[in-house]
Order: C-alpha cells, then sequence, then structure tokens
C-alpha cells in the first residue's frame, strides 16, 4: 500500500479558490475605479490689461489767480491714457474755503487706449452780480480731483 498525502489536494483547492478571488476581485475593481477615475488637461492664462493714466500739470503748488467779479479764468492740462483699456474722466472742483462766490466747470469724457494726449479745460468763473466789498483780499484754496475709471 502506498501512502497519498491528502493535504496535496487541500492546498491546491485552497490556491484555485485564492486565484479566483483575486481574478473577481480585479475584475470588479477595475470597474468601479475606470468609473470614479478620470484624467484631462487644459490650459489657460490671463493677464491683466494695463491702466496708466497722467496728467501733464501738477497743480499742488500755490496757483496765483486774479480774478474779479464777472470774469472768468481757465486752465489747460493733458490727459493721457497710454494704458490698455478706455478710461472715462471726471476733473471735478471743490471750493475748500469757500471765501469767495467761485463756480467751476466741470469737464467729463472718454479716452480710448492708447490715444493722443488730450488737452481740458478748467474754468473758474465769479459772477458778477456777487460783487460784494467784503471779498476784497480774500483768497480760496481749490481742490481739483482727476477721476480715471475703467471703461468696460
Amino acid at each position: 500500500m502506498t501512502k497519498v498525502n491528502k493535504r496535496t489536494p487541500l492546498v491546491f483547492y485552497l490556491g484555485v479558490v485564492l486565484l479566483l478571488a483575486t481574478v473577481l476581485t480585479t475584475y470588479f475593481s477595475s470597474g468601479l475605479y475606470a468609473r470614479y477615475r478620470t484624467a484631462g488637461s487644459d490650459t489657460d492664462g490671463g493677464r491683466v490689461a494695463a491702466f496708466d493714466v497722467a496728467v501733464t500739470k501738477n497743480y499742488t503748488e500755490e496757483l496765483t489767480l486774479s480774478i474779479r467779479p464777472g470774469q472768468s479764468r481757465t486752465y489747460s492740462f493733458t490727459l493721457l491714457n497710454s494704458g490698455e483699456t478706455a478710461v472715462h474722466y471726471e476733473i471735478k472742483a471743490e471750493n475748500l474755503t469757500k471765501n469767495l462766490p467761485l463756480t467751476f466747470t466741470p469737464v467729463e469724457g472718454n479716452l480710448p487706449a492708447g490715444s493722443a494726449p488730450k488737452t481740458c479745460t478748467f474754468t473758474v468763473s465769479w459772477d458778477a452780480n456777487d460783487a460784494s466789498a467784503d471779498n476784497m483780499g480774500k483768497i480760496d484754496v481749490i481742490r481739483l480731483t482727476v477721476r480715471a475709471t475703467q471703461i468696460n
């Protein structure tokens, strides 16, 4: 009688079952993995357009204005838009001390991108009907503001 090893078939069957379980697990997990995985590539770029508006004259110093009732004076300066976007500009004056009855002409307009320099005229007026002797020798402080806003 020959002796038969009963462990060999058990190890063999166990190996077959493990191999089958591995194949089935790989099959099912590869389907799930492919379902939830995505790949792609894209490129995008952008930059901010240059915003460069300049005023050619600087009126931060004292400006002597010789004006009498019924007169007006004009001052010219140049606006330059060297930027890449069109701008809307507003030039406003504010009488800070309000010693004299002066009125100012507001100036506004548009400057295209990269446009040629534009000369703007600012006007200060004194109404002829407001000629009081109390105003003699008085001075005023005027703030001139230039605001440039990008046009969409």
